[in-house]
């Protein structure tokens, strides 16, 4: 899994664009916890016209600042089970519950792209998506056996050894 700490950043870039416009569109932070669920983060970048970047940081998302910013709970099924027949993902941003975040880990991270007022077939081109995060770092379970069963070796062979010591 990765954290997001103060120097993570996350960067999306836009290539040409040239068959829809993307004034009212938005692209969102989303990333999948370790319990598996998926959390869209408030800093929306507006209309990414094309040849155009975004990146979310602590300065503007709050990356590794005490959380790692507001984030709203996003269900990708029931949104998309809850629209009529033919139509789209959809993301209520007026009745999210933004709540801030402090992520133990991430198992995935991606971006989410809506916009509600196209009329073509969207040709959005996306040049670039880069995750600059850090590894958590988490012991395997053997690993800590292994650890613990060393420490109790040598708290035994200390201890022998001091009443060794001390008979002569």
């Amino acid at each position: 899994p990765i954290v997001l700490d103060s120097l993570s950043t996350v960067s999306f870039d836009v290539g040409s664009t040239p068959t829809e416009n993307t004034v009212g569109a938005q692209v969102r932070l989303l990333v999948q916890d370790l319990a598996n669920n998926y959390w869209l983060s408030n800093t929306a970048f507006t209309s990414p016209n094309a040849n155009s970047s975004f990146t979310w940081n602590a300065g503007n998302q709050g990356f590794g600042i005490g959380t790692d910013g507001l984030w709203a709970s996003f269900n990708p099924l029931a949104a998309f089970a809850s629209q009529p027949s033919g139509s789209d993902l959809r993301f209520d941003q007026a009745g999210a519950s933004w709540v801030p975040k402090d992520f133990d880990g991430i198992s995935g991270i991606g971006f989410f792209y809506e916009q509600d007022t196209y009329h073509n077939n969207l040709d959005l081109h996306v040049e670039s998506f880069v995750v600059n995060a850090t590894t958590a770092t988490i012991p395997e379970p053997a690993s800590m056996m292994y650890f613990q069963a060393m420490l109790a070796f040598f708290g035994l062979w200390r201890g022998r050894r001091q009443t060794a010591s001390a008979s002569l």
